[in-house]
């Protein structure tokens, strides 16, 4: 969950907006401002079988397309996820680190 406050409740935000609050504070002199307190939930990453990719678990990589630079399908170990570009980064067994595109992992069970 991701908290962002800004002036205005007209603010546009990239990202899905779940909840707005309104806080009003006491400043000191007496002075009163409102800030607008949005609670986002970030954009969730899933593999080819539409399940939730988290740090921490193993994935199969598949065979590389023409943007990869690993050079065969391997078996590895999630320790990033890049929710902006919509990768994830994954370490292999000589703990060297790519990055690939969420949908075309697969979680192994």
């Amino acid at each position: 969950m991701l908290l962002k406050f800004v002036d205005s409740p007209g603010c546009p935000l990239i990202v899905q907006q779940e909840k707005i609050l309104k806080i009003t504070v006491k400043i000191f002199g007496g002075f009163i401002k409102s800030f607008y307190l949005y609670i986002i939930k970030p954009k969730e990453m899933k593999d080819k079988n539409g399940k939730e990719i988290r740090v921490g678990q193993t994935v199969d990589v598949p065979e590389p397309n023409e943007t990869d630079i690993h050079i065969f399908e391997f078996r590895g170990y999630v320790v990033g996820v890049l929710k902006k570009n919509g990768t994830v980064i994954v370490e292999d067994n000589e703990s060297d680190f790519f990055e690939i595109e969420s949908e075309r992992l697969e979680i192994v069970v």
